[in-house]
């Protein structure tokens, strides 16, 4: 039973590419995190009875386009896996900021794990973009924040 459960979290592997395999175990713990924690998070606040907001709409599509993620590295399409990774996890959490507490909320600080998330799946280049629309995102978030939105 457990061995079964630990062959169906494992990552696959390409044998034939040894730079899809490493991005593969990559994006499969990526997914997996976020995924779990954001569908422990929901479950968690469904049972104490927490009313419904933005940000569980938010961690809602986390969560399920994580599982989605998952199923779409174990069909090898890993390159898709992290742009969709990567893509939705800076959308989602700035989205949690701009909802919050502005620039000034701690999620404002996940930036940078995506910035390393973007680095580690998808190279540099995609590492600098995302941290050019992170600098981006904080000065807008600066501006509506001084105007009073």
């Amino acid at each position: 039973m457990v061995r079964s459960l630990i062959a169906f979290f494992k990552p696959p592997v390409f044998p034939d590419d040894e730079d899809k395999s490493r991005k593969a175990v990559y994006a499969n713990l990526m997914s997996l995190v976020f995924a779990i924690a954001a569908t422990l998070y929901e479950t968690v606040l469904r049972v104490i009875g927490q009313t419904f907001s933005v940000v569980d709409i938010i961690l809602l599509s986390i969560a399920i386009t994580g599982w989605i993620c998952f199923w779409l590295i174990r069909k090898g399409y890993v390159l898709l896996a992290s742009i969709i990774l990567v893509v939705l996890i800076w959308v989602g959490s700035n989205s949690i900021v701009a909802s919050g507490y502005g620039i000034r909320d701690a999620s404002f600080i996940i930036n940078f794990v995506i910035m390393l998330m973007a680095a580690l799946l998808l190279g540099w280049q995609a590492s600098m973009m995302v941290g050019a629309l992170s600098i981006a995102a904080a000065f807008g978030l600066a501006y509506a924040e001084t105007n009073g939105q």
